[in-house]
Parts: C-alpha cells; sequence; structure tokens
C-alpha cells in the first residue's frame, strides 16, 4: 500500500515571535530637501530562511527601505518572506513622519512716514539650500499713519517648512527727520 505525504511549510515563525530587534523601527527624521530612508533594517540576524521586505502601497515590495522626500506622514507595510521551507508572515506596520524643518525670520527695517501704505515683511532664513521659501500670508503688516504695529507671518511657501513658534514682530511707521522749519 502507498500513502501519500508531504512536507509543509513551517509556519511557527510570526511577528509575534519576533525580537524587537529583528523589526524594523521608524527613523527621527526631518526634512532635508532629499530622500531619506524612512526605516531602519533590523539590527538582528532574522530566523533562518526569512528576508524582509518593505512598501509603502502595499503592492510593490523591495528588500531596501523605502524613502521619503516631502514633509508628512508615511506608513511603510513590512512582510518577512519565507524560503521553500518557511511561511510569509506579515510584519507590523511602522508609522513614520517627515518633520516639518523649521526657519527663523529677518523682518525688515521700521519704514518712515511719507503718506503712502507701508508693508513690512520678512525674509526666510534656514530653507535647504537651492531652495527658495517665502513668507506668503501676513496678518498687521500694512500701515499709513506714524504709529506702532503689529505684524504675524501666517503661511509659507513651501509646505516642508514650519514658522518659528514666535512669527510675530511689533514694528513702526517713523517720522520723518529729514524736514526742516521753514524761514522767512
Amino acid at each position: 500500500a502507498t500513502h501519500a505525504w508531504a512536507i509543509t511549510k513551517n509556519d511557527d515563525t510570526t511577528a509575534a515571535t519576533l525580537t524587537n530587534d529583528q523589526k524594523a523601527t521608524a527613523n527621527e527624521l526631518t526634512y532635508n530637501g532629499g530622500d531619506q530612508a524612512l526605516v531602519s533594517a533590523p539590527t538582528a540576524a532574522l530566523p533562518d530562511g526569512y528576508t524582509i521586505q518593505y512598501s509603502l502601497d502595499g503592492t510593490t515590495w523591495t528588500t531596501t527601505p523605502p524613502t521619503g522626500k516631502d514633509a508628512g506622514d508615511y506608513t511603510v507595510h513590512v512582510k518577512y518572506v519565507g524560503d521553500d521551507n518557511h511561511a510569509d508572515f506579515n510584519g507590523d506596520d511602522i508609522a513614520v513622519t517627515i518633520a516639518k524643518k523649521a526657519v527663523t525670520l529677518t523682518w525688515a527695517e521700521n519704514p518712515e512716514y511719507d503718506g503712502t501704505e507701508k508693508t513690512m515683511t520678512a525674509t526666510v532664513n534656514g530653507a535647504v539650500v537651492g531652495e527658495n521659501v517665502t513668507v506668503t500670508t501676513y496678518t498687521g503688516n500694512t500701515g499709513t499713519n506714524v504709529s506702532n504695529y503689529n505684524a504675524e507671518a501666517t503661511g509659507l511657501s513651501s509646505a516642508n517648512y514650519k514658522l518659528p513658534d514666535d512669527a510675530t514682530h511689533a514694528w513702526a511707521i517713523t517720522k520723518n527727520d529729514d524736514t526742516t522749519a521753514a524761514t522767512l
């Protein structure tokens, strides 16, 4: 008599049986203008018979950790692919954020009164070399008469950057000192 039999894949290894150093980990990232690895590969050897793969879309997989460039939130999907003797299994999804790069502002000099409307503006400092980031919106940055004003930068031209925590500036339109008394 004959008996049909088969060797099945070992499915004893799961995400729950991995040690922390056998799992990929999220990198702490801030926008820098270039592609950055979103996760770090495991620091310890994987169980025998397994390789790790990564995906951003759950469809296209690679053995190289995926990269991101723009500030924002990413989800890295992880799976462990077994050889002919080991069953595949899914790892934990990893949430990663590339933080916005903080910038500073340099405000223009106070203007002198001349009867026309004046506009206070700021220059952005600290952007990645080669990127021109500007303040696109303000509140309180216009005035005509000699007075004290408070301006606030409220928007930037790139979503990869964030304004300083205090983006306000006290400014004034000053008296014009060039006038002299007329003599008779």
